[in-house]
């Protein structure tokens, strides 16, 4: 085995079903896809911070516990193909604020769906807390 070899591991496939098993959870069901009623296309970018009174909840919950063994996969995965500390961590930082941030997009296709940033944020946080 030549010293390039890298060691194969299980957490790259892992996370990518992790990944969509994130996909699927997040715009269960899947019917009803629409073009978002009054919200211009150059808006459909933006995601906003949800109105109204916030308090913890189990919404914000599964959202930060869905995103912690993702963030630790993608850590694993990539230590395990040979990168550094550093270069895992923004891995696992980067992809999982990517993927939360293209299924927010999408859910405001989905009209049982509500897209919000905070879900971003705690996607996000699950995934540092995985990371670390």
């Amino acid at each position: 085995m030549s010293g390039s070899a890298r060691h194969r591991s299980t957490a790259w496939p892992l996370a990518l079903a992790l990944a969509a098993l994130v996909v699927y959870a997040s715009l269960y069901p899947f019917v009803g896809w629409r073009i978002p009623p009054g919200i211009a296309e150059a808006d459909w970018w933006w995601l906003a911070w949800p109105k109204g009174r916030w308090r913890w909840g189990f919404d914000e919950l599964s959202n930060f516990i869905g995103y912690i063994p993702l963030g630790a996969l993608v850590v694993l995965a990539v230590l395990r193909s040979g990168g550094s500390r550093a270069l895992a961590v923004s891995v696992a930082l980067i992809v999982p604020a990517l993927l939360s941030y293209g299924v927010e997009v999408a859910q405001q296709f989905l009209p049982p769906r509500v897209p919000s940033l905070k879900d971003c944020v705690f996607n996000l946080g699950g995934a540092a807390a995985g990371a670390a």
